[in-house]
């Protein structure tokens, strides 16, 4: 149960509604490895296929005290994908060598429900990696390479139904990194990356809705560090930080006013450090605290959430 508009809609019972979710997922996947010389190089191939299937029953309904008062939206949602990949390690020197990818997504999906219809989509996804290695305690890598994340069905079967175009069911994603890895000591290592990543699509939260929907596209430029320390055998520290100038890629209006390229809820800085007590027989522990800095509420920024921080 949740109301997140109050008395906006209906200002008589209120808002509140329940959100119910009945899901089956079936899913699997298999890979082969071999190596090889090939042209005089030690090369390792990887092949392998993935498979999902979800029949998922999704549901809200208008309530008041947690009484149904009538049904606010219900889908029958059944989506299948399929994946196949091949990827090439070669080891060109001791210090150097390359990983090329290709993968293959496939993804189809109907809805029987309130947003009736179908959508299917295959997506291409090249990558690649290079890998430096100065020292046995040193690693250089440079990286790009094709992705995606997965839009709510609902909403690119809604915008068809419409006969407008919507949202993609896989927005794909691009994105380049270079990053060092150093083993200062056996027990203390540390991994920055700089890295730049573009979206066709960005996922936005709506809180009035409580639900996510698919916006315009954007860009994020970073940099991310880990640092893990395994201070004793039973004791060990991780720390992460990641700042990231994150915009959209073109103006972008969100229905009330505020035009601007800052994406909502996409925070400056983000953090976390964690202890670990662990290898002590049946027994373990760790704390950890989450720090998530301040963020835009609306595109031109000219609203503003402080962010928090939390044990």
């Amino acid at each position: 149960w949740n109301d997140f508009t109050h008395f906006l809609d209906d200002p008589v019972h209120g808002d509140q509604e329940a959100q119910n979710e009945i899901r089956l997922t079936l899913g699997g996947g298999a890979s082969y490895l071999i190596s090889n010389r090939v042209l005089g190089f030690d090369t390792d191939f990887l092949a392998g296929l993935d498979g999902r299937y979800d029949d998922n029953h999704v549901f809200r309904n208008f309530t008041k005290a947690r009484q149904f008062l009538g049904v606010a939206e219900s889908d029958r949602v059944n989506e299948s994908s399929a994946g196949a990949y091949l990827q090439a390690t070669t080891h060109w020197t001791s210090w150097l060598r390359s990983v090329l990818g290709v993968r293959e997504d496939y993804f189809t999906a109907t809805d029987a429900g309130t947003n009736p219809g179908n959508a299917a989509q295959d997506l291409f996804q090249p990558k690649a990696s290079l890998v430096f290695t100065l020292s046995p305690k040193t690693e250089i890598y440079l990286s790009a390479g094709r992705g995606f994340h997965s839009d709510d069905v609902r909403g690119v079967t809604q915008a068809a139904s419409q006969g407008i175009t919507g949202a993609p069911l896989l927005a794909h994603s691009t994105g380049e990194e270079i990053g060092v890895r150093e083993e200062f000591l056996p027990n203390l290592s540390a991994t920055l990356t700089l890295f730049q990543i573009t979206f066709q699509s960005e996922l936005t939260y709506d809180p009035d809705a409580g639900q996510t929907s698919a916006g315009s596209p954007s860009r994020r430029e970073g940099i991310e560090l880990n640092v893990t320390w395994q201070a004793l055998d039973w004791l060990e520290f991780y720390g992460s930080f990641a700042s990231s100038h994150a915009r959209y890629t073109q103006e972008n209006d969100d229905g009330t006013g505020h035009i601007g390229r800052y994406i909502p809820a996409a925070p400056t800085a983000i953090g976390n450090f964690a202890a670990y007590v662990k290898h002590m027989g049946p027994w373990g522990a760790g704390v950890e605290y989450r720090y998530l800095g301040s963020y835009p509420l609306t595109p031109d920024n000219a609203v503003r959430a402080s962010g928090y921080g939390e044990w």
